[in-house]
């Protein structure tokens, strides 16, 4: 399966599937077990380990150290992602105004609808709790995003993972923690790999949830498992709820690791299956509330096919072997029965929604679509990949084991994949760069030239400039609007048909290629109200074009020059 997926392409994925599967069954038959015939033990309701059972402080200490280096490292490293205009735009408002948005502030100063899909409903709240702490601080929104979000969630990513690990490895959980790590610090050589959900952009809600959510949801779902504590009930429910102020992806991923727990608890014997549907309940109502008050279309209506997705997100080649071989071995290797089947559930649950057909079958039930490739992170891979390196040894013959050859060996050789299969993901070659400094994660000069514009125009209308200087005034203040900050989002903007085709208009003229002015343009200024025009020195066509309809020199903010209507 591993080679199969890996290697075979888009032709060899059906069959690549179809063997993960065949190898995904063995475990269900092994975990099979009748309710009356299973036993305290053998059903995960023993005693809790005891301490010679757990790593030692020194490796707790260790794991410390490499959380607070991670945070650390958060702070210097850069990675530009355009969806920050939506993310970190809605913290920027509601640090400035202490309110939380219920209508759109990236493209209008509210006077247009929010944003269809994951804008209509405030259920998504981290970028709210990070502008209520720029507000009652006196901090831009993007300085909490950018400078204090990294740190603590980076802090809390590791040191989830080593939680996790701690109750699946045990003595080892710190060689289990280091492999982990490096799958997240190296990523794959192609797709969007789990490495960059990580350092790289864990500012953002989706990643918090990727990197430190899943890992702690398996780690209750784990305790429930063996001993069906009421705290961990608590904290199930908890957990879904705190998923889902993340991102509204949570709203269709936990459901899917819920349903696949409780189905494995009942398939298994282990009482208490409904625990394991606590974390979808708030997922499931929220997302519920938000298809019934979103109309029309969300962004975009792409869905990305399941051998597409695999690809994306576990890369190809060595690094996706890797990544299935982990997927698939992982829970033989649990050392407790309970623990075998919330990972094998896990597991299960990855392989079956990577079945082709079924993105398009649940997008037609949730209307997801571009976002669905994100059902690959069902299983919490980066975890399973540092539980292969520290208990597959146990399946070597018993001379090795014996000599401690592979419990050596082992981690060696799934490091050593790591290495020949994955690359830095602060290479540069996955635009992720480390700076000297503590940076925002987007270009400076494009952070001064907004700032610029900001202090220099005291209008209130919209202003066109470059998409990425656009882009950065969202970043930087709610004040001014750009006219078109994400392209990507136009489609789901609700708006006059007539102010929709002048903003896709300009938004065509603000390409570094230097286009002609249409013969549009004073119309498409006019519908959209323009206040603002800010050009560098190579928009030579459109600066010419302002001053033949009587646009003159407002200022000259940074690198730019910028031209305002000649009567208001």
């Amino acid at each position: 399966a591993a080679w199969r997926i890996g290697w075979g392409g888009e032709g060899g994925y059906l069959l690549g599937w179809v063997f993960a599967f065949a190898a995904i069954l063995p475990l269900v038959g092994a975990l099979w077990r009748r309710p009356e015939t299973a036993t305290p033990e053998t059903a995960g309701e023993g005693t809790p380990e005891s301490p010679s059972d757990q790593p030692g402080p020194i490796a707790t200490l260790i794991a410390v150290l490499g959380a607070l280096g991670a945070g650390a490292l958060s702070l210097f490293v850069l990675r530009v992602d355009p969806d920050d205009a939506f993310y970190v735009n809605k913290a920027v408002f509601v640090a400035e105004h202490g309110v939380i948005p219920l209508r759109d502030t990236i493209f209008s100063p509210g006077t247009l609808p929010a944003i269809r899909g994951a804008g209509t409903a405030p259920v998504q709240s981290v970028e709210v709790l990070q502008g209520a702490i720029g507000h009652l601080f006196g901090l831009s929104g993007g300085t909490v995003a950018y400078m204090l979000t990294p740190p603590v969630a980076s802090f809390l990513a590791v040191w989830s993972v080593y939680r996790l690990l701690r109750i699946w490895t045990g003595p080892r959980a710190l060689v289990a923690l280091v492999t982990s790590m490096l799958f997240l610090g190296f990523g794959g050589k192609t797709g969007y790999v789990f490495g960059v959900f990580f350092i790289g952009r864990i500012w953002q809600g989706k990643v918090i949830l990727v990197a430190a959510v899943i890992p702690l949801l398996y780690l209750y779902l784990t305790r429930w498992a063996r001993e069906r504590r009421p705290v961990d009930a608590i904290l199930l429910t908890a957990t879904g709820i705190t998923a889902v102020g993340l991102t509204s992806t949570a709203t269709f991923l936990l459901p899917v690791i819920s349903a696949a727990v409780a189905i494995g608890m009942l398939i298994a014997g282990l009482r208490g299956a409904w625990g394991a549907l606590l974390p979808a309940a708030y997922p499931v109502g929220s997302g519920l509330v938000v298809a019934l008050i979103t109309q029309g279309e969300a962004i975009g209506n792409y869905v990305m096919p399941a051998h597409r997705a695999v690809h994306f997100v576990f890369a190809t080649g060595v690094w996706c072997a890797l990544t299935m071989t982990a997927l698939l071995l992982a829970p033989w290797l649990m050392r407790a029965r309970a623990d075998a089947v919330v990972l094998g559930a896990g597991a299960v649950g990855a392989v079956v929604v990577m079945a082709p057909g079924i993105p398009e079958l649940i997008n037609s039930a949730t209307s997801a679509g571009p976002v669905l490739w994100r059902l690959c992170w069902v299983a919490p891979i980066p975890a399973m990949a540092g539980v292969l390196a520290a208990s597959a040894h146990r399946l070597l013959p018993s001379w090795a084991s014996r000599y401690a050859v592979g419990a050596i060996a082992v981690p060696v050789a799934v490091i050593a994949a790591i290495a020949v299969g994955g690359q830095p993901i602060i290479s540069g070659v996955r635009s992720v760069t480390v700076k000297s400094t503590p940076v925002w994660k987007y270009p400076a000069h494009e952070l001064d030239r907004a700032r610029a514009i900001d202090d220099t125009y005291d209008g209130d209308r919209p202003v066109l400039a470059r998409r990425a200087t656009m882009r950065a005034i969202a970043l930087t203040t709610t004040r001014i609007q750009g006219v078109d900050p994400r392209d990507f989002y136009l489609p789901a903007l609700d708006e006059p048909a007539a102010q929709h085709a002048a903003r896709i208009a300009l938004s065509k003229l603000m390409v570094p290629s230097n286009p002609a002015a249409p013969t549009t343009l004073a119309r498409d200024l006019h519908t959209l109200d323009v206040g603002l025009v800010c050009l560098t020195d190579t928009q030579r066509n459109l600066s010419e074009a302002l001053g033949g309809l009587g646009w003159r020199v407002h200022s000259a903010p940074e690198d730019l020059t910028c031209y305002g209507p000649a009567s208001p």
